[in-house]
């Protein structure tokens, strides 16, 4: 567009599929895991985004806090030979008693930057043999039955206002936080989280960070599909505009102003 400005930057925003715990067969660790190995995350961000966004675990990609991509490339889900991973996934179902089909259902949010993803998800996992319907509802029926505990799983996409472990963790990840959907509870993260918290060392608390990253990626408190990339289209004559990383962050715009 003639006269435009475009920004885009790695936004903190990231698509997950929650797994609930409370039910069977999603107690179990296995299951998770294997749920997480049917997931491809690189056709995710190529389907799902367009190719805008990154491959990442609990912290932001890109971020200073985000786990090394040759760290990340080893945990399960996100090793190179997918084939691989899918056989493991079906000896694990096999090996938890679910060599058959696996039936579940897909909370979805009713609308188009939603129910691609569930679709997406449903057809990873008939990959392994866990047969999903979608089970889409209005947002706010959504949220209910999401905050309430009443869903199998629950593909959902999550903003976070600052790129903090405290914040992000703390949120998401620990036994009691509020949006731990799938009620997952690892005491030795919990734990982790606390030292993370108090070490004043950066470069020692980085080390920290990045175990608590594995830990929730191994436990599957939220099986990470991906981080987009936010972006913005404007008029040129909008000056000293710069588009943040957070939904929530920079939406007063008092340092904005228009050339005439």
């Amino acid at each position: 567009m003639t006269g435009s400005g475009f920004s885009k930057v790695n936004g903190l925003i990231f698509d997950s599929l929650n797994l609930n715990a409370r039910r069977k067969p999603w107690d179990d660790p296995r299951v998770r895991q294997a749920v997480s190995l049917a997931i491809d995350r690189n056709a995710a961000i190529a389907v799902l985004a367009q190719g805008e966004g990154a491959v990442g675990g609990a912290m932001p990609a890109g971020g200073q806090w985000a786990l090394p991509a040759d760290e990340l490339g080893k945990l399960p889900g996100y090793r190179p030979d997918k084939g691989a991973e899918l056989a493991e996934a079906r000896r694990l179902l096999a090996e938890a008693g679910y060599g058959g089909p696996l039936r579940a259902t897909l909370l979805t949010r009713k609308g188009a930057e939603w129910e691609p993803a569930s679709v997406f998800i449903r057809d990873q996992l008939a990959r392994i043999g866990i047969d999903a319907t979608l089970n889409v509802q209005e947002t706010a029926t959504a949220f209910g039955l999401l905050n309430r505990g009443e869903f199998d799983l629950a593909p959902w996409v999550h903003a976070v206002a600052v790129d903090d472990p405290d914040a992000i963790f703390g949120e998401f990840y620990l036994c009691e936080s509020e949006r731990n959907y799938s009620a997952v509870c690892l005491s030795e993260l919990d734990a982790l989280f606390q030292r993370q918290s108090q070490e004043p060392n950066p470069a020692e608390r980085k080390k920290l960070v990045w175990e608590l990253d594995r830990k929730a990626l191994l436990g599957n408190i939220k099986v990470i599909i991906g981080w987009r990339f936010d972006r913005l289209l404007h008029w040129q004559t909008v000056k000293n505009y710069r588009r943040h990383p957070s939904l929530y962050n920079n939406q007063k715009f008092q340092d904005i102003w228009l050339e005439q």
